[in-house]
């Protein structure tokens, strides 16, 4: 374990050498590299190199020498790098001294399993190799890499881990200093902050700080300002450094948190509108263009050139180019902390992905129709809980407007949201929530605590009500901290709003591709047709129907990822299906 003493740190025996794992995960990439390029090698020359028997293997020293040196590289090689971490012991080492970045617990065992996993997959590897080559089943032999994956997984899962820390504590960094602003505001401190972080994390990437730095305080030094110091030079993630750095010092000093914390927030939004805006400027420009190059361009060619070129080709592009470009919007679109969850997104998307193959088969031109139907009926469910998170978002700035109003009649912050629900002014969904609320707080438990507890899909909606359990704990504040947080909170969400728009821009884009594709084929194809009836006999029939319906699907999922935040299927799609469904009649 590591050590505290007067702000110092003591190394102990688990510390180790980083500049060791640096070289470690550098010699990783080389062994990958070069046995993954030996596999392909053996991959694609398999029909030089292939054997009847074992036997042959004697009579020909060249097919010897070659298949020894791979065998034995893609088997010793493995338990070599992992002899080189003297097994498990020093990687243990390892994950202990990422763990402080990363906050997260050591599962000891599940390193040595994973790590001792490796020479029982290299008699499997070893079994892959001879099959593939006996059989001349050349894909087989792929399944030789086997041993480096989970070799890899152990040495790359801290690595991500902090990675993963850094990334949420970004996404939670404007609310947590909102948070801050408020218990200022409200004339309490960061103690009284952390005990209710702790009880009730809904901020868990903050949380897990704020735990450790209140462990800190308790155990190593004389307060949590200089347990948040030390912190500040540990966190993985630079910006909440400068602001513990920054809070500390101030509170120190006697300095105006509360002047310097609105600074901060008004910075880190900032910051977060130009992010918004670079998303906006590389989906306008970067990805539209790349889209139209598959979708038009690229099938406009195909179809002139149909005599060298083969249209399946476009296909094949289109088909791959779809999920990639749907990924990228979605991995560079600035997230949200709403929790939906994960197998409501993926069932409609697995159940699309299987029904077009089969129905492929059997009426080629109509089956990404037949399975957007389809799973459009199973994600309806999955919309719907997408819109509870809108309606909920929206109603929760609204629940905080009625609040600031109803206090100063002189309401608690209890009794106006017992008045609110009363009033019906809001959604059904919140209703719904916010009657589990109050039957909780009848019930004596904590608003704050409730806040972060309730099972809501909507963030924002839980956030209130926890700062308002947190402000109602202290006394009520006063009406300024209560503007103040609808102030912060409306620019975020207007600033959020402002994204959505864009998908509009797409969703146009879709039609307009849709009429450009028909107009390639009704122009071009008739030319081309005319010199050579062959080479064009069946395209009209399956290719250009398939490439319209596939561009379609992939400028749906674009706009709902800009705007929903998801991949999902929405109501609004069925425009886009009867679209699709009249010009596969045009062609």
């Amino acid at each position: 374990m590591v050590r505290y003493i007067e702000g110092k740190k003591i190394s102990s025996r688990y510390s180790i050498d980083m500049r060791i794992y640096r070289e470690y995960i550098v010699e990783l990439i080389i062994t990958l590299v070069v046995l993954i390029g030996e596999t392909l090698a053996i991959v694609l020359n398999i029909d030089r190199f292939k054997i009847a028997s074992l036997y042959e293997l004697a009579s020909n020293p060249v097919k010897l020498i070659v298949y020894t040196a791979y065998v034995l590289s893609i088997v010793i090689v493995p338990i070599l790098v992992m002899l080189s971490f003297n097994a498990a012991k020093e990687l243990v080492e390892i994950y202990r001294r990422f763990s402080l970045k990363s906050l997260s617990n050591v599962n000891v065992n599940w390193i040595r399993r994973n790590i001792w996993l490796v020479p029982v997959l290299t008699v499997l590897s070893f079994t892959s190799i001879l099959l593939g080559i006996i059989t001349n089943y050349r894909y087989i032999v792929l399944f030789s890499l086997m041993p480096l994956l989970p070799l890899t997984i152990v040495i790359l899962k801290p690595i991500i881990e902090v990675y993963n820390h850094r990334r949420s504590i970004d996404i939670e960094l404007k609310w947590f200093l909102i948070m801050l602003s408020i218990v200022e505001g409200i004339g309490t401190n960061i103690g009284f902050l952390i005990e209710k972080l702790k009880r009730a994390p809904i901020l868990k990437s903050i949380a897990k700080e704020m735990i450790v730095i209140d462990r800190d305080s308790k155990i190593y030094f004389l307060s949590h300002i200089d347990a948040m110091l030390y912190r500040a030079r540990a966190t993985p993630n630079e910006k909440l450094g400068r602001i513990f750095m920054g809070y500390a010092s101030k509170v120190r000093e006697g300095g105006n948190v509360s002047a310097w914390l609105k600074t901060r927030i008004d910075e880190e939004i900032l910051g977060s509108e130009f992010s918004m805006k670079l998303y906006v400027e590389r989906m306008a420009i970067t990805i539209s263009q790349i889209a139209l190059v598959i979708y038009v361009i690229l099938p406009l060619i195909m179809v002139s050139t149909s005599m060298v070129l083969n249209i399946q080709f476009a296909i094949v592009i289109a088909v791959l180019a779809t999920p990639f470009l749907i990924s990228i919007t979605y991995s560079i679109r600035p997230k949200t902390l709403d929790v939906i969850p994960i197998k409501y997104i993926v069932q409609p998307v697995i159940v699309y992905i299987v029904l077009s193959i089969i129905l492929y088969i059997i009426i080629p031109g109509y089956s990404l129709l037949l399975s957007w139907i389809v799973g459009l009926v199973v994600g309806y469910r999955t919309y719907r809980m997408v819109k509870d998170v809108e309606g909920l978002d929206r109603d929760s700035l609204e629940i905080l407007k009625n609040v600031i109003e109803l206090r100063r009649s002189g309401y608690s912050i209890i009794k106006a949201l017992e008045y609110i629900k009363q009033n019906n002014i809001l959604d059904k969904a919140t209703l719904r929530n916010l009657e589990i609320v109050l039957n909780r707080v009848v019930q004596g438990n904590s608003l704050a605590e409730i806040g972060a507890k309730i099972q809501s899909p909507s963030f924002l909606f839980r956030y209130v009500i926890f700062i308002l359990g947190v402000i109602h704990e202290c006394g009520g504040g006063d009406d300024e901290v209560l503007r103040s947080l609808y102030e912060s909170i409306y620019r975020i969400k207007i600033m959020e709003n402002n994204v959505k728009k864009l998908s509009l821009f797409f969703e146009i884009l879709s039609i307009v591709n849709v009429f450009i594709m028909v107009w390639i084929w009704r122009t071009v194809s008739p030319l081309v047709m005319a010199l050579n009836t062959y080479l064009l006999g069946d395209i009209g029939a399956s290719s250009i129907p398939i490439l319209i319906l596939i561009s379609l699907i992939c400028f749906k999922f674009i706009s709902s990822v800009i705007k929903r935040g998801l991949p999902i299927f929405e109501p609004r799609d069925c425009i886009a299906i009867a679209i699709g469904a009249i010009a596969v009649n045009l062609i």
